[in-house]
């Protein structure tokens, strides 16, 4: 699975199993996605590669910890690390 910014710069290519998709409602995941809750599934950092953009990536601290990537060019919230996971 390839999952690509709306300008197409940052690309992400998927090559493991999806976690489940869950609909958050706190005050920040509707605020990053610009809708009424944020749609979020986790994917073990093994099984995911940057194909392209690295240089697009930029990072917000939305709350202590909380790291949130967007494409710096077109502004599509592209993933949220999760820090420490190897």
């Amino acid at each position: 699975m390839t999952a690509e910014c709306l300008c197409g710069g940052v690309r992400i290519e998927i090559s493991g199993k999806l976690g489940p998709v869950v609909y958050c409602h706190c005050s920040r995941c509707p605020k990053a996605s610009g809708t009424a809750f944020g749609a979020n599934a986790d994917v073990r950092r093994k099984y995911w590669t940057l194909a392209s953009g690295e240089d697009l990536l930029r990072e917000f601290e939305s709350s202590p910890g909380v790291f949130r990537a967007f494409c710096g060019r077109c502004g599509s919230p592209d993933l949220q690390p999760a820090r420490g996971e190897s």
